[in-house]
């Protein structure tokens, strides 16, 4: 399974049952792992949003268990880091002033910012998506300044 076939899995999954998830995973143990991750994720942001309301710190998030969500997460990250490497190192440090404000919104479930995202990050190629970064980064940039 792609990493976009997997990501699309995961958007819903929150809502899935076992069964769905049994029929992404093609292994039902792995299905009650992945919904026990979804599970997890759920309650660390629940805890996570109460700690930082609090003004304590941050809880850690759960680490997965299941084999799905974990090839999920590699494959992830070997997009950003094959994206990350075709931009220059001033488009990185620009990138990385604006990543905390990026984060919160992704964190406040900016539907909008989550399908933009989606298409950058795992519908193009990564050749395509760090072009169209530069393209859009001033634009970026002026959306998430500080």
């Amino acid at each position: 399974m792609t990493n976009t076939q997997q990501t699309k899995v995961l958007k819903v999954a929150h809502a899935a049952t076992v069964a769905t998830l049994m029929e992404a995973t093609k292994d039902p143990i792995d299905a009650m792992r992945l919904a026990a991750d979804l599970f997890a994720m759920s309650a660390y942001r629940a805890e996570r949003a109460v700690a930082l309301e609090a003004g304590m710190e941050s809880p850690r998030a759960p680490r997965p268990i299941s084999k799905y969500l974990r090839a999920f997460i590699v494959g992830l990250k070997a997009r950003l880091n094959a994206i990350g490497g075709m931009l220059d190192a001033d488009e990185l440090d620009r990138l990385t002033v604006i990543a905390p404000a990026l984060a919160e919104r992704l964190e406040h479930n900016d539907l909008a910012l989550i399908e933009e995202v989606y298409k950058v990050v795992v519908g193009m190629h990564p050749a395509e998506a760090a072009e169209w970064i530069r393209e859009h980064l001033d634009a970026i940039e002026s959306r998430f300044a500080l």
